[in-house]
């Protein structure tokens, strides 16, 4: 008989494959490389042929800021499960969720957790990074890396208080690289509630139904609602910029409110920021952009 265990991680920091051990059995799935911020397989492990002993073993990933994680994980002879996460040399704010996995099977599941303490988080970025994603014009590859490549991690407070061009640190502030899912929805309340007051009339989106969305997009994210409630208040948002006056203004401010029911708060950041800047130029793109850094950094200092 084959006694299988698969491991997925889901994490808010990107990691690094660092050490394993097998007690028992073999992998099927080698740990190695490198996670990225999510969810994602890391390892699958079974009993050697001919053996009853189900496997045992342990996984070790690194941030970049030098915290280490270690998974290990056990399935006894007596099919009773067992699993445990742990860390040392801790720098983040970093916290364990208890795995989840069934106490019992053959062929299981286990999903470890990796989580912060906090909700809005300026987590570490490895300055390689960085510097091979670096896609600003205003600012050339050779001096990213004479600012960055002597750092082995970039925070992006760090970056916001460089002496470099708004538009890098606008690229920045939009880079996946940078700053958890979780603080990005936060963002993105942030910045739909300014930019209502800051460029539609008053009566562009109704306050109902900016705060049905504002708390939608918070419960979706602690986990209180689903999907179906994002996408009916999504219906309800389209409705609303079919029905808005031709003015440009008014139908990107239902656009940006809208990014608040997207599932994925890395690409809705993206698109709110996106249809923030829209159809602004010269000066006033120029006061825009210093307003999304002034949104950033005031959570980043809070």
């Amino acid at each position: 008989m084959t006694y299988v265990v698969t491991a997925e991680l889901n994490t808010v920091v990107a990691l690094k494959y660092s050490g394993s051990g097998l007690d028992w059995g073999k992998w099927i799935v080698q740990p190695s490389g490198q996670v990225a911020v999510g969810t994602s397989e890391i390892f699958q492990a079974c009993n050697r042929d001919g053996s009853t002993a189900n496997p045992h073993g342990w996984v070790t990933y690194l941030a970049d800021d030098g915290t280490e994680f270690r998974f290990e994980f056990a399935d006894p002879l007596w099919w009773q499960n067992t699993c445990t996460s742990s860390m040392t040399n801790v720098h983040g704010p970093y916290y364990l969720p208890k795995p989840e996995y069934p106490a019992s099977g053959d062929t299981w599941t286990v999903t470890y957790y990796i989580s912060t303490m906090t909700d809005f988080c300026d987590l570490p970025v490895d300055s390689e990074h960085v510097i091979r994603a670096w896609k600003c014009s205003e600012y050339g590859e050779d001096r990213v890396r004479g600012m960055f490549g002597e750092h082995k991690v970039v925070h992006l407070s760090g970056v916001l208080n460089a002496d470099i061009p708004a538009e890098a640190k606008l690229w920045c502030v939009m880079s996946p690289l940078f700053l958890t899912p979780v603080s990005k929805a936060i963002l993105i309340r942030d910045l739909a509630q300014f930019a209502v007051a800051d460029l539609t009339r008053v009566d562009a989106i109704s306050p109902s139904l900016l705060d049905s969305a504002l708390l939608a997009n918070h419960e979706f994210q602690q986990g209180s609602i689903g999907v179906n409630r994002l996408q009916s208040l999504r219906r309800l948002l389209e409705e609303r910029a079919q029905s808005v006056s031709a003015d440009q203004r008014d139908m990107q401010i239902v656009g940006l409110v809208a990014t608040l029911t997207e599932k994925d708060p890395v690409n809705g950041w993206i698109h709110a920021v996106s249809s923030y800047l829209s159809g602004a130029e010269g000066a006033e793109m120029t006061r825009r952009i210093a307003e999304v850094l002034r949104i950033v950094q005031a959570r980043l200092k809070a």
